[in-house]
């Protein structure tokens, strides 16, 4: 087995998998955990559809026996992957595109349909429909117009089903009471982003492992293994996924995207997704600015800001850039260290506390607002 897709950013780990799986020694439940845009998806979506043998439908994960539920910045990627294939029109583009879509609508998997609300697995199908329409000599009118139809029903249904779609316990249930059924049948299910799920859900999520049905396998992915329960850390195979070394990420950017004028995955997606990068960085800079001063921030201001970020789900992509600002400053003596580290402390508590109860999002930077403040 070749790993072909992951291969071209993490061909060791892409040889250790195919190795490992060549020799009978995958097991049931695995964990991928590494930084953002570092091929964590593709590792486990591979592997899935290695072990279900079906690796010809990796873009496409055109198999029943698969569940996603899936926690990340979905319309950045939906959007950049629309607008890339608009552009080249060509079948690496296709599959990409097809890919990210993808893995967003099986997180709609009839599995799930009893813990979930029914009218969005209506709308999931239709553009799930929809995607089969897509092929490369379809006339460019019609072929624009479905374009145009997808990604306004998949942004409506990102914005329908809030955040970033963390799951809870009873979807857990449903999964296991899916993997449960028909044993015969191999399975596998992809939990991203487990860190980020409430203690109920992640307690279900380690009785899940404690016994897999037969045939199932579990496959986890984290950008944060340290918030993980060490009981769940204990009945799981690990892989670390590295950031993508610079020379690879280069060459996928040249050889698959043609846009090798971008430093990354990630900076090519945001551009391609209309973000507007140069605003993220002036908002950071004053959000920061309010921080180390005493005077409260007009609410129009939070405001403006959270309508910049909502639509891309980007307040990780925000507060890492003021935590880099916090640390130019450190090293410019703006800024003492004993200042700076409370700052990032701060930050950090308060995100981490409000992904894990998906908390809305302009509370949080409320909240960072007022606990800065009422520390100085």
């Amino acid at each position: 087995m070749s790993f072909k897709n992951l291969a071209l950013t993490q061909p060791v780990l892409a040889k250790r998998l195919s190795d490992e799986y060549e020799k009978g020694l995958i097991p049931q439940c695995v964990l991928f955990a590494g930084p953002a845009y570092s091929g964590k998806m593709t590792a486990a979506v591979e592997l899935a559809m290695t072990i279900l043998e079906s690796e010809g439908s990796f873009s496409t994960l055109d198999h029943s026996e698969i569940v996603i539920i899936s926690s990340r910045d979905t319309s950045v990627r939906i959007k950049a992957t629309i607008a890339d294939f608009r552009k080249k029109r060509n079948k690496q583009s296709l599959e990409m595109m097809l890919f990210q879509i993808r893995v967003f609508l099986m997180s709609f998997h009839q599995s799930l349909l009893d813990s979930g609300d029914k009218s969005l697995f209506e709308k999931a199908s239709t553009i799930s429909d929809a995607l089969y329409e897509i092929s490369l000599d379809m006339d460019e009118k019609k072929l624009l117009q479905k374009l145009d139809e997808i990604e306004s029903q998949a942004i409506a249904l990102i914005e329908k089903r809030g955040g970033k779609g963390l799951f809870g316990i009873d979807q857990i249930r449903s999964i296991q009471s899916y993997l449960m059924y028909d044993s015969s049948k191999k399975k596998c299910v992809i939990l991203e982003n487990i860190e980020d799920v409430t203690p109920g859900a992640m307690n279900s999520i380690l009785k899940l492992l404690e016994e897999p049905p037969q045939g199932a396998y579990i496959i986890l992915v984290s950008r944060n293994m340290g918030r993980i329960l060490d009981t769940i850390l204990s009945r799981v195979r690990k892989y670390q996924v590295p950031e993508i070394r610079k020379d690879l990420e280069k060459a996928f950017l040249r050889d698959r995207m043609y846009a090798s004028n971008f430093d990354s995955i990630e900076d090519y997606y945001y551009h391609l997704s209309g973000f507007d990068q140069e605003r993220l960085i002036k908002e950071a800079d004053s959000f920061l600015d309010n921080l180390l001063s005493k005077q409260a921030p007009l609410s129009s201001t939070l405001s403006s800001l959270c309508s910049f970020l909502d639509p891309y789900s980007a307040y990780d992509r925000f507060l890492s850039r003021v935590v880099e600002g916090v640390r130019e400053r450190t090293l410019d003596g703006k800024i003492s260290p004993l200042k700076a580290q409370s700052l990032i402390t701060c930050l950090s508590a308060i995100y981490n506390e409000s992904v894990t109860y998906n908390q809305n999002r302009r509370t949080m930077m409320e909240r960072i607002l007022k606990e800065v403040h009422d520390e100085q």
